[in-house]
């Protein structure tokens, strides 16, 4: 059975800054920003393979372990719709420095609109089958329109 390790409590965590508002037409564009505790995104996944490990893996660990799928939530403050360029995964493993595999973690990468003043959800789709066992460190970068730094979520 494999399972991610959780992060080291003892070690002080780093949180991205929010961007800056850009200011397009006279007008001031704040930037979509995650709701209030979902800055970063802590996953302990399980990866079983047969009948004796997943019976184990279901009986005693929860079932936020088995997911298959996450939400992200974002809000939009603006009064009008903000528009996401692209998105973005970069990650790797912490003890063998090697990168995530490709198909592991995926996001959707088209051009999404966020209409005005709601929280709206991009699916995160986990591919466990193939995430070897290693705790890995990995960043969600996402490009809004009309804004000069991306927004930077960091999946530990």
């Amino acid at each position: 059975m494999a399972q991610t390790a959780p992060q080291n409590p003892a070690e002080p965590e780093t949180l991205p800054a929010s961007p800056p508002a850009m200011v397009t037409n006279g007008r001031t564009q704040p930037p979509i920003v995650p709701p209030e505790g979902t800055d970063q995104i802590q996953l302990c996944l399980v990866n079983c393979s047969w009948g004796l490990d997943c019976l184990l893996a279901n009986l005693f660990l929860p079932a936020s372990t088995r997911l298959n799928q996450l939400e992200l939530k974002f809000d939009n403050p603006a009064s009008n719709p903000a528009k996401i360029l692209n998105s973005a995964l970069s990650g790797r493993g912490e003890l063998t420095l090697h990168p995530l595999p490709n198909d592991a973690l995926s996001i959707p990468q088209e051009e999404t609109t966020f209409p005005a003043q709601t929280i709206t959800s991009i699916p995160l789709t986990i591919n466990r089958s193939v995430l070897p066992p290693e705790q890995y460190t990995d960043k969600i970068y996402i490009t809004q329109a009309n804004q000069s730094n991306r927004l930077i979520l960091p999946l530990i």
